[in-house]
């Protein structure tokens, strides 16, 4: 059971490096509405029913509407430098440790 776990979360961790690694080159993402991606905000990700009219539905709109790609790209985008900024949180960790 300990083995499946750690698959598991090893798993959701390269998942959420690849998001934002999307993010940092401002790609927009089609996922599934499941763990990790649902953690996300509702417009960085264009989230899906994990079926076959899910990804025909995501794809169509996108097909049919070349700024979603860019509007969801730049979000995601904004959000991934906010959140997932290493220097930014490096400073925060270095200026916490540094009041102790």
């Amino acid at each position: 059971a300990n083995a499946s776990y750690y698959a598991k979360i090893v798993l959701e961790h390269a998942i959420m490096r690849r998001l934002v690694e999307a993010g940092t080159k401002k790609k927009a993402v089609i996922a599934s509405n499941c763990l990790p991606y649902s953690s996300f905000p509702d417009d960085t990700i264009i989230k899906i029913d994990n079926d076959k009219k899910g990804w025909y539905k995501a794809m169509k709109r996108i097909l049919n509407n070349p700024n979603m790609i860019v509007d969801y790209s730049n979000k995601l985008h904004e959000f991934v430098v906010e959140h997932y900024n290493i220097v930014k949180w490096s400073k925060f960790r270095h200026d916490l440790y540094m009041s102790l």
